[in-house]
């Protein structure tokens, strides 16, 4: 596929259209199962990227082989990095206007983050998971893929383990349902996020999400000080992508936390 300048690098599968969606609605992303295509990924590195620009003076690539038990991937013969596969990107059809979205062939990119998803670089997303984003073009448009066969938040010298991978799917759609910002689950948390250039504000944003939602499942039975105690008392704040221009923060809520 002929790339446009400006938009995004990576690979992907979409636009998936979901019939009957309409903006105001919300769809969620079960992925359902992960699997390698091949037994290998590799690790990129390069001058004036990642959170230490300055280290490196040349592009530096790394392969790293799956292990025989299937559980790890090798790097040399130290190296050995837990296998947990996930998309770097699952996003919507951002809006017309949203920063970085519109090229000049008429093209949207994927290399932006927002409400509708992106590049979020969200490690939870493993199978099992689910991921709720917001509508905001009919038929929702879903694109799914930047494999990674494993990545640590952040994604610090600029990649995680790039991996040719497949994804098996589910799509629900939950039909006018108020939402501003990704949300995810998994078997053991519910996930809020906050998304920002600063990350303070991140944080910040991250948080207020998290008081929403705990607000939200407690049914009226929770005030937003009481969760917000909650937050300080047991909500974990990560760092998911930290090096896309986006900071990604997200907020780790125990389903254990609401009994």
């Amino acid at each position: 596929v002929e790339r446009t300048s400006g938009g995004s690098p990576h690979v992907l599968t979409g636009p998936i259209e979901v019939q009957g969606a309409r903006p105001g609605d919300v769809l969620e992303v079960r992925i359902v199962a992960a699997s390698l295509r091949v037994p290998y990924g590799i690790n990129r590195g390069r001058p004036g990227a990642g959170l230490l620009p300055e280290l490196l003076e040349q592009v530096e690539v790394r392969l790293l082989r799956l292990d025989d038990a299937g559980t790890h991937l090798r790097m040399g013969e130290l190296g050995r990095v837990p296998l947990a596969p996930f998309p770097g990107i699952v996003t919507l059809t951002p809006p017309h206007g949203a920063p970085g979205a519109d090229l000049p062939d008429g093209r949207r990119s994927a290399r932006g983050v927002g409400p509708w998803g992106g590049n979020l670089d969200l490690t939870r997303l493993t199978a099992g998971s689910a991921l709720f984003l917001p509508v905001h073009v009919d038929g929702a448009g879903l694109y799914l893929g930047d494999p990674h066969s494993a990545q640590g938040d952040g994604e610090a010298n600029g990649t995680g383990v790039e991996h040719s991978c497949s994804f098996r799917i589910a799509v629900h759609l939950h039909p006018s349902v108020p939402l501003s910002a990704p949300v995810a689950t998994t078997a053991t948390h519910w996930i809020a996020t906050g998304i920002d250039r600063d990350l303070t504000e991140a944080l910040r944003l991250a948080t207020a999400a998290a008081v929403d939602l705990l607000v939200g499942l407690g049914g009226g039975r929770l005030s937003a000080v009481d969760a917000y105690a909650l937050c300080g008392a047991g909500v974990d704040l990560r760092i998911a992508e930290a090096v896309n221009g986006e900071q990604l923060v997200y907020a780790m809520i125990p389903r254990s936390m609401l009994g």
